[in-house]
């Protein structure tokens, strides 16, 4: 059985990945069947996932096998055991998409929790990175109503300016929305989780360099540039202006501890 999957069976249900500890155990059953080298019984899927923790009797995993079987996703192999259906091996492909999935995400929101300031200007590091490759997709395959999209969290974020109010939430919603116009889910999701994450630690700070006024004007201008640039469809150029906007964030942050 996959590592990813024993070294997080006993926190899949903390995790989100099942509504209930039957649609967990009938996934191990499903995994291990399928797994196995031939048809599988009752008495050696008890042994086996009891070596995964999960204690079940003989009699609950026979009645989990006859709900399978009337699900076709399992099938008896003549008296030596089941075996999963073409309709089980689809079912449980799936199911381990979503497993993958859900643990992909928890690990990489465990592993971006910042703890400190430096950690904080990581971060800028890594979405720099990121969002090099956003603005190229972007370029690639955003609609232009998508491009325009991206033009409107930035004249929510020039009123915000404009009233002396906090531009947070619109500063981060241009980078938002211009991830999702990659139609990359992937790279969208890994950014917003970063975005998310800066936005919660930002939060524990009274005084930000990137939150004072002076600052928030420049920024917004630097966003009309990059749409500016994304619009042309110029990705040179586009690249350029995000690389330049993101490090002056960083520095700024840099300065600020240096100060």
């Amino acid at each position: 059985m996959d590592r990813l999957i024993l070294n997080k069976f006993d926190n899949l249900m903390e995790n989100g990945c099942f509504k209930s500890k039957l649609e967990l155990y009938e996934y191990m059953i499903m995994k291990i069947i399928n797994d196995n080298d031939g048809p599988i019984g009752a008495w050696e899927l008890k042994s086996t996932l009891n070596n995964y923790g999960a204690k079940l009797s003989t009699a609950s995993i026979g009645r989990y096998l006859k709900e399978m079987d009337s699900k076709g996703t399992a099938e008896l192999a003549s008296n030596k055991g089941r075996i999963l259906t073409d309709k089980g091996r689809i079912v449980l492909s799936e199911k381990e998409e979503i497993v993958t999935s859900t643990l992909l995400h928890n690990n990489i929101r465990e592993a971006t929790k910042i703890a400190d300031y430096s950690q904080l200007i990581q971060l800028y590091y890594v979405r720099q990175a990121l969002e090099i490759e956003v603005v190229r997709e972007a370029i690639l395959y955003a609609s232009d109503e998508e491009i325009n999209a991206i033009e409107h969290t930035n004249e929510e974020y020039k009123k915000c300016i404009e009233r002396k109010e906090d531009f947070t939430d619109p500063a981060l919603s241009f980078h938002a929305v211009l991830a999702k116009s990659t139609k990359n889910r992937f790279l969208e999701s890994i950014l917003i989780m970063l975005i998310y994450e800066q936005k919660r630690i930002e939060a524990k700070f009274e005084i930000l360099a990137t939150r004072k006024m002076e600052c928030g004007r420049e920024y917004t201008n630097e966003h009309e540039k990059i749409y500016d640039a994304l619009k042309q469809r110029n990705l040179e150029k586009a690249t350029q202006l995000m690389i330049a906007h993101l490090e002056g964030l960083r520095c700024a942050l840099e300065n600020e501890i240096g100060g």
